[in-house]
């Protein structure tokens, strides 16, 4: 999904992770995220402001492995409605609609995709 970002958007979440990311290794931990919650949502008691840490934590880290990477971030940020327009799944489409017939074949997908799978037919 986050290919279909633009450069300008994906941009804006790059800033925003490095923003976050006070280390600067690449993965935003709780306690980084709760710093820059604080900045953001001051005027929220303490107790409220960690369960919203809490809450956006949970639902960033997918893997599990207490830690947001930026994959995970682009994820969690990307407002699906709005990156699921019908031009960016028609710009999506096109790119693996190679022919310009209106259909995916096995052949275009293993174009885009590499060769390497065998599952694809010769199509």
């Amino acid at each position: 999904m986050c290919q279909l970002l633009s450069k300008e958007e994906n941009d804006r979440l790059k800033a925003s992770f490095q923003a976050l990311d006070k280390d600067g290794d690449g993965k935003i931990t709780k306690e980084e995220l709760l710093y820059g919650f604080r900045k953001i949502y001051a005027h929220l008691k303490e107790a409220d402001l960690l369960k919203e840490v809490d809450r956006a934590f949970s639902k960033a880290d997918l893997d599990g492995d207490g830690f947001i990477d930026f994959s995970e971030w682009q994820i969690s940020c990307v407002n699906k409605d709005q990156i699921l327009k019908k031009e960016k799944l028609a710009a999506a489409f096109k790119h693996f609609d190679k022919d310009g017939n209106g259909k995916i074949s096995a052949k275009e997908l293993k174009k885009v995709l590499g060769s390497g799978n065998k599952k694809f037919g010769n199509d």
